[in-house]
């Protein structure tokens, strides 16, 4: 089954989530960054990789938060969460049009502007 990552940010208790450009199965929603594991990567490999492409920074992965069973319209996977720290100031928006910090229950009420991969991690951070 293939698998993914998320890399959750905490500050203040405030989340970071990231939003998706338009197309694609999620674009538009917002999402804990990360993305899928590539062959012979480590969770954190692929965590760190996904960072530098996907927001130009880099990180330090901290404690893992759990995983659960998602699928997509035609794919199951398994997503790994951890939490992490972004260790460079300047993000770079490639893959999403915004980056915004939120507290647990403002990401509670964004429901279906909220990747449904992510939603079932709400239980677990």
């Amino acid at each position: 089954m293939p698998e993914s990552v998320a890399g959750i940010i905490k500050k203040n208790n405030l989340y970071l989530l990231g939003k998706r450009k338009p197309g694609g199965s999620i674009g538009g929603k917002w999402e804990f960054p990360g993305g899928k594991v590539k062959k012979g990567e480590s969770f954190e490999e692929s965590l760190k990789r996904e960072f530098k492409e996907e927001l130009n920074v880099h990180i330090h992965v901290n404690n893992f938060i759990g995983k659960i069973n998602f699928k997509s319209i035609d794919h199951s996977f398994i997503l790994y969460a951890y939490y992490i720290e972004i260790l460079d100031e300047d993000i770079t928006t490639n893959e999403h049009d915004e980056f915004k910090w939120f507290t647990l229950d403002e990401i509670r009420n964004l429901k279906n502007d909220l990747a449904e991969s992510d939603q079932l991690l709400l239980d677990i951070i």
